[in-house]
């Protein structure tokens, strides 16, 4: 409600609820607070650069993720086959420099509204994420530019074509600033440090035990006495004092309550009063008169003879119909047995008798479900592994409600077969795990699906789920086959693993770099450099040959300049600066770079024994071009996976600060673990 509240007062100060529009084009907070409210709130999940960022290159690409999927030919004049922008001209989407009031500058200017309307767009396969490739630099060369980006009414969703994605915003439309730093980008991206991948490599598997299935137990408990299966009865009628008539009575007691039948002639008035077992309050039976009466109740015919006086009465135990307690057996919760006590299980005064007598028959009334345990208290079920779960047993009453007089406990849950698991190097990850790619900048999201392999040995795995988070720095790949529901109700995915088998599952995964953009190409000639004879452009720094970075296209990874990945970390030395040298995709042709891809697995070093489960890897294999050996900058990295499920929820273990603690060091660090 504060939010509400404050959402209100912000947006009658600014005449904008949501974001940018209206009439001055500004966010809510001014002009250096473009698309604060859009962002979480509105139908905008992400945007690159973010919003009011700084220092960000010329040559970088734009991108925007909404909340749903968006009708690709309302954001790119959409003229493909696959119905996607794949390279189409960009359609309400507006990209300018501003000028101090928040405003694009004039479209003669050389970053005017027009100057980017070559600009193409990219999108991913799930219809939410979009790139924008500028057709021209983000500014000119050393001076610093702020630029807007709008996103406009005509943007519609596949779910709701009908209406603005952007219905709920001030303006109907979506804009965002940031500042380009005038310089460019020709710093390809890697793999983040020594410990961007998860699984962690390992080329050492577990060893596995796959225990034999068991059945499900379950153990007798009597607490109290139980109730058995009996008639109505109806005792004689005692005479009270000074009574000397005789009462009878014909017919079967249909009360539900046992207990005394007290029948007298009242002195007073000569009425007949009945309290019945249960009854609160006599009954009145009308007037005795003297002379032989008749009535009947509760499945009786009560008759007195005519020789009765006032004040007489008569006294008989009445004992209700018990049906006996029951015990019902089901199996996925349908009842398939009902042993009734006093009529299935043998009565006894004898509790240690009738603790025997109930498993007994329930062992000769179920012969095919069930057998004994371990001794007289004890039974389990024929069928073994989590399919003997199915059974249940209920105490009920005579009355079918529940009896907490006795109890079956299950002892034990029938399973499948535990798998016993003895570490061996490092730990083999779940099955259920995600696997993850972290790299130390940004990456273009729609260069990545047709650019990525994982193999479960040599089959190649597919219809896997992949999501590019993290502000696009991360690769996440989740299994493919539901295998379970977590603490919070939500689904597991695993991955596929070998059927049937109790040992380690391998895997790998490989992300592919782009091939280079040629010596031809005009770029190459800016920076310096010429032909390579392998049709890729290069240059001499620091008597280190290096290659200019740029993908020729979208065929791997590369990041929101355009550079393709340097999967194998090989750097150079340029105005004091260590840089990344890009060789290009692995493999043979043009714009590649004839080696093999980068196996993080090989020549790794750890600073202890790497097999060790605590080991921290300190590095890897080297690549060294320049000597004609090394590899290439596809990269790739394997280990094993375990044939387990982990369903442990994640647990903290420790804060810090901890409770009321005073904190005097600004500096200090807040952790959960």
């Amino acid at each position: 409600s504060a939010f509400a509240i404050a959402s209100f007062i912000i947006s009658s100060l600014t005449g904008n609820f949501y974001g940018t529009g209206g009439g001055n084009d500004r966010g809510p907070g001014g002009l250096g607070d473009l698309g604060r409210w859009g962002i979480g709130r509105g139908p905008i999940e992400s945007v690159y650069p973010a919003p009011n960022a700084t220092d960000i290159p010329i040559n970088t690409r734009i991108i925007v993720t909404f909340k749903e999927q968006i009708k690709s030919d309302t954001i790119c004049n959409d003229t493909s086959e696959d119905g996607k922008c794949d390279n189409e001209a960009m359609k309400n989407v507006e990209i300018c420099e501003i000028d101090d009031t928040g405003n694009c500058v004039d479209d003669g200017e050389d970053y005017g509204k027009t100057a980017f309307a070559g600009s193409v767009v990219r999108e991913t396969s799930d219809k939410r994420t979009f790139v924008f490739v500028a057709s021209k630099y983000l500014g000119a060369l050393n001076e610093n530019t702020k630029f807007k980006v709008t996103l406009s009414e005509g943007i519609r969703t596949v779910a709701n074509p009908d209406n603005s994605v952007f219905s709920m915003l001030s303006g109907n439309q979506y804009a965002w600033g940031f500042t380009t730093n005038g310089k460019l980008d020709l710093d390809p991206p890697e793999v983040k440090d020594l410990s961007g991948v998860y699984p962690y490599p390992d080329g050492e598997g577990d060893d596995y035990a796959a225990g034999a299935p068991t059945p499900t137990t379950f153990t007798v408990s009597v607490e109290n006495e139980l109730e058995a299966e009996s008639d109505a009865l109806v005792g004689n009628f005692v005479k009270g004092e000074d009574t000397s008539a005789s009462l009878s009575s014909t017919g079967t007691y249909t009360g539900s309550d046992s207990g005394n039948l007290e029948i007298s002639i009242n002195s007073s008035d000569g009425k007949i009063m009945a309290k019945w077992p249960g009854d609160v309050e006599f009954r009145d039976s009308g007037l005795f008169q003297d002379q032989e009466k008749s009535f009947s109740a509760n499945g009786l015919t009560i008759t007195i003879s005519a020789q009765a006086s006032r004040g007489n009465s008569w006294t008989a135990n009445l004992q209700a119909e018990n049906n006996g307690d029951r015990l019902q057996v089901k199996k996925s919760g349908t009842a398939i047995k009902t042993l009734v006590y006093g009529q299935d299980i043998d009565v006894s005064a004898d509790m240690e008798t009738v603790k025997e007598n109930i498993v007994d028959a329930i062992i000769a009334g179920l012969p095919s479900d069930f057998k004994a345990g371990g001794d007289s208290l004890t039974f389990t079920t024929k069928t073994v592994g989590t399919a003997s779960k199915a059974y249940a047993f209920v105490w009920l009453k005579g009355d079918g409600t529940p009896s907490g007089d006795v109890f079956f406990s299950m002892s034990s849950a029938g399973s499948n077969g535990d798998i016993n698991q003895t570490v061996s190097g490092r730990q083999d990850p779940f099955r259920n795990s995600i696997f993850q790619i972290n790299f130390n900048e940004a990456i273009d999201p729609t260069a990545v699906e047709d650019n990525l392999t994982i193999l479960q040995g040599l089959t190649t795995v597919s219809n896997y789920t992949m999501e590019v988070a993290n502000q696009y720095r991360t690769i996440e790949l989740r299994g493919n086959i539901e295998c379970g529901v977590n603490s919070c109700g939500d689904r597991i995915y695993c991955w596929p693993v070998v059927s049937g088998s109790a040992a380690p599952t391998p895997y790998s995964v490989e992300i592919i770099a782009a091939k280079l953009a040629g010596s031809g190409d005009a770029r190459c000639a800016s920076w310096g450099g010429s032909d390579s004879g392998d049709g890729r452009c290069k240059k001499t720094v620091g008597g280190k040959t290096v290659f200019y970075p740029v993908a020729d296209g979208s065929d791997g990874i590369i990041d929101l300049s355009g550079n393709s990945l340097n999967g194998s970390f090989d750097t150079y030395e340029e105005n004091g600066e260590t840089v990344g040298s890009a060789q290009g995709q692995s493999g043979s042709g043009n714009g590649t770079s004839g080696r093999s891809a980068y196996d993080l697995n090989a020549g790794m070093q750890c600073n202890v024994d790497c097999s060790n489960n605590s080991a921290r890897i300190t590095s890897y294999g080297s690549s060294e071009p320049e000597s004609g050996s090394g590899f290439g900058d596809s990269f790739k990295w394997s280990f094993l996976l375990s044939p387990k499920i982990d369903m442990q929820a994640p647990l903290v273990k420790t804060i810090s600060p901890v409770g009321d603690q005073r904190i005097t060091d600004s500096r200090q660090i807040i952790e959960v673990l």
